[in-house]
């Protein structure tokens, strides 16, 4: 079997990513348990943790490595934030302000490197780290904002990782 390419593996994160995201709306909702969306996160940060390690040293892809890592210790400061009872996601949002940030610069990259759908996706995430941060780091009240932006995101992202998922197991010869 051929390795596929790094684009391609991005398919089964951003289904874990959509699936992490659903569960944290949900929460909000007060439709789920914080505890499951502990458990979620620390599954979403691990694959994450994984495939980025995966794509950089394995693939070759080094900007893998940072990217993925700034998702994975969302997922993981989050999860920590819940299972050790915090009373604050203070810490939380200010780290959503760096990946915010961070995001644009990967955003721009994707769109030189030819890769538009990534860089959409990166300038997506951008907005939505950027709503964690005003809703946890200035605790501001923008519930509404978040859930539909979080919902833009949870669908984008089953969509395109579907597809990617779907195109890297036709690359792999399964049919």
């Amino acid at each position: 079997m051929t390795l596929p390419d790094p684009v391609s593996i991005v398919g089964a994160n951003f289904l874990f990513v959509a699936a992490a995201l659903l569960i944290i709306v949900l929460n909000v909702y007060g439709k789920v348990g914080a505890k499951e969306v502990a458990i979620m996160c620390i599954q979403t940060g691990a694959l994450t943790f994984v495939t980025a390690l995966w794509g950089s040293f394995v693939l070759g892809a080094g900007p893998f490595l940072a990217g993925f890592l700034l998702f994975a210790f969302t997922y993981f400061f989050y999860a920590f934030d819940i299972l050790s009872g915090s009373d604050t996601t203070t810490g939380l949002g200010w780290y959503c302000l760096f990946v915010a940030i961070l995001c644009y610069p990967y955003a721009a990259v994707n769109l030189q490197g030819g890769a538009p759908v990534l860089a959409f996706f990166w300038a997506l995430w951008g907005i939505v780290w950027g709503a964690f941060w005003i809703g946890n780091g200035l605790k501001k009240n923008i519930v509404g904002f978040i859930k539909f932006i979080v919902w833009v995101t949870v669908i984008l992202n089953f969509i395109v990782g579907t597809c990617f998922v779907f195109g890297w197991m036709n690359f792999a010869g399964f049919k």
